[in-house]
């Protein structure tokens, strides 16, 4: 059944699945959704991983919810990035390092953890920047690099035309 939808498809025919196997998918899937819907709140718990994983149970399970997820304000452009360029930005990368990174600085700073507590927070740290450092970062494309710097050149040509004709008038 096509979709009316202006994004481009998630899946391939053969990759929706069905029966108990469904049922698997979309349980984990929002199971996962709701782990990353926390963790946009919660710092230290990571939302990029959880949401893409969703995503990629929910295209082959439940599209639709899938689409709307696509759509959303709150995680389309992450979702998007990832299904267009198999990476996300810069920005949700050091928001996502500093976040863990404050959770921890909390966690450390506020409680009071025996030694081997407070080795399993640095180990769930380490491999929460792992994970983090392993995902793919998207470049700026040149396009929009020249889009930037040609409004930074219209801006500065319009400060010295002004400047220039405030000078000529005096």
């Amino acid at each position: 059944m096509p979709s009316n939808s202006p994004l481009p498809t998630t899946t391939l025919p053969g990759d929706h699945v069905g029966g108990l196997r469904r049922v698997l998918y979309v349980s984990l899937a929002l199971m996962l959704l709701t782990l990353g819907l926390v963790g946009v709140v919660v710092p230290g718990l990571p939302t990029t991983p959880f949401v893409l994983l969703a995503s990629y149970l929910l295209a082959r399970s439940w599209p639709r919810l899938n689409e709307r997820l696509m759509r959303s304000r709150l995680l389309g452009p992450l979702l998007r990035d990832w299904q267009q360029h198999r990476a996300v930005s810069l920005r949700v990368k050091i928001a996502a390092v500093l976040m863990v990174l404050l959770a921890m600085a909390v966690v450390v700073g506020m409680a009071n953890l025996p030694a081997p507590l407070l080795a399993c927070v640095v180990l769930g740290v380490a491999v929460g920047l792992t994970v983090i450092y392993r995902i793919p970062t998207r470049r700026q494309s040149a396009t929009n690099h020249d889009y930037f710097a040609a409004s930074v050149n219209t801006r500065c040509n319009v400060g010295r035309s002004c400047c220039s004709s405030a000078s000529n008038a005096s």
